[in-house]
């Protein structure tokens, strides 16, 4: 049996940064320019995710805040490569 891979992707935008906060995050909005260099490099891992992956987890950040549509494009490219998923998780913050 073949393990699969977890991916984390990490969306790092947030309406404001918390003083308490340790994440890369910005207080910005390039989120199409962002999603080219996470598709970008995501075609860098094809052979890595070739081999399947099971888990994908989007944190941040506030990941909530990015666009459906490219959360979208990022979700078709791993699974271009990877097959189906079992699991999307996405952090969300009201």
């Amino acid at each position: 049996m073949t393990k699969k891979l977890g991916v984390y992707v990490h969306i790092p935008y947030c309406k404001k940064k918390c003083i308490y906060c340790d994440f890369t995050s910005y207080v910005d909005n390039n989120f199409d320019e962002y999603t080219e260099y996470v598709l970008k490099e995501i075609e860098m891992y094809r052979e890595y995710l070739s081999v399947g992956v099971d888990t994908v987890y989007i944190g941040g950040g506030t990941p909530s805040i990015f666009p459906q549509k490219n959360i979208k494009q990022i979700l078709d490219k791993i699974a271009s490569f990877s097959g189906n998923f079992e699991e999307v998780t996405i952090e969300v913050n009201p």
